[in-house]
């Protein structure tokens, strides 16, 4: 905390740090979490050395379930992960499907905040899966925007759940909500684009 408001030139007043109080227990990551994202549209985030303050992850968790996580990469140790917050979120598909991949996956459906995005916005995906067996092996979800002559604009390729909830530990006949944030790049030019 020191060393980022040492060097960062921005708006002091959008910097918020968590883990204060160590280790962070789940109450408290959904405390602070709940009233800052009640007070902003997108977070960036810096993971630094956080197994010390929160060992499991809680802040993480947190947003992965209440917001889309559009981004992350690494500045040296740095983790930036950026995440949209939702003005209404949902925790049921608002449109049902039942996608079979093998035995053991099944996609119940998805919502989607809006079907109009602007460029430099984040889209907002949530999609529900189950499945009725154990799966043995772990899966990655890519979620491409095609432009219409089925070019990818735009991307998000990684395990559900930001990363924390594997295919390999899916309870089964257990519904798991997995939300992705898709940045539209500021230069996409104004069109019809299909989600794969």
């Amino acid at each position: 905390w020191e060393t980022f408001t040492y060097y960062f030139r921005g708006n002091s007043n959008v910097v918020i740090p968590l883990g204060r109080v160590r280790p962070v227990t789940a109450e408290m990551a959904a405390h602070e979490l709940s009233n800052i994202t009640a007070r902003y549209k997108r977070l960036w985030v810096l993971y630094w050395a956080e197994t010390e303050p929160d060992p499991n992850r809680y802040v993480e968790r947190w947003l992965n379930a209440n917001t889309y996580k559009a981004s992350e990469g690494y500045s040296g140790t740095v983790r930036v992960a950026v995440y949209a917050v939702p003005a209404a979120m949902s925790n049921q598909p608002d449109h049902a499907l039942d996608v079979r991949f093998g035995d053991a996956i099944r996609l119940t459906g998805y919502s989607l905040n809006g079907d109009t995005v602007a460029p430099g916005d984040i889209l907002q995906l949530a999609l529900f899966w189950q499945t009725p067996t154990p799966v043995t092996a772990r899966y990655k979800v890519f979620v491409h925007l095609l432009g219409a002559d089925d070019r990818i604009v735009t991307q998000v390729d990684r395990e559900p759940g930001g990363g924390l909830v594997p295919t390999t530990i899916w309870p089964p006949g257990q519904a798991i909500i997995d939300r992705y944030g898709v940045a539209i790049p500021s230069d996409t030019a104004p069109g019809r684009y299909r989600i794969a």
